[in-house]
């Protein structure tokens, strides 16, 4: 299972294809969540990530670096274009 964080409204209600649920930081989640997706962008940068999931990260193309560290090693990167293009097959890539 998927879970979100994306506190844009209009960010929020794209990604509800990919069926997950919706989570605010500090991020407990629910025991069947396999990927944390998160909006980097809004995402406060002393918010700790989880380690036991696989974190998805988006956020502009233009931070990637910035991001791509943020999320460590264990972490993927998706541009939001990407993302939004097509939210099913960027996460399918991811």
């Amino acid at each position: 299972m998927i879970a979100v964080f994306a506190p844009d409204l209009m960010d929020g209600s794209r990604l509800q294809v990919l069926g997950g649920v919706s989570v605010r930081p500090p991020f407990v989640l629910p025991a069947e969540t396999t990927t944390l997706l998160v909006d980097l962008d809004r995402l406060s940068p002393d918010t700790e990530l989880p380690s036991d999931v696989m974190v998805v990260g988006f956020g502009a193309h233009v931070d990637a670096d910035r991001h791509r560290e943020r999320l460590g090693p264990g972490g993927r990167f998706l541009a939001r274009s990407a993302l939004f293009r097509d939210p099913l097959a960027a996460m399918g890539q991811a």
